[in-house]
């Protein structure tokens, strides 16, 4: 019994894991995303051969 609880636990912990895995990684692009952005209005806004 014991060993059946312990691998239906070890189940969701995988499942949780991938799950925050994967929305770690949507955040992230989302972030790199509003950075580009950003970034890309900065240069819009300065000189055409700013140097960052």
């Amino acid at each position: 019994r014991l060993l059946q609880k312990m691998n239906r636990y070890s189940q969701y912990s995988a499942m949780i894991l991938t799950l925050l895995m994967l929305s770690f990684t949507l955040v992230a692009h989302w972030l790199a995303c509003v950075w580009y952005v950003i970034a890309e209005k900065e240069r819009w806004r300065n000189d055409k051969d700013w140097n960052l």
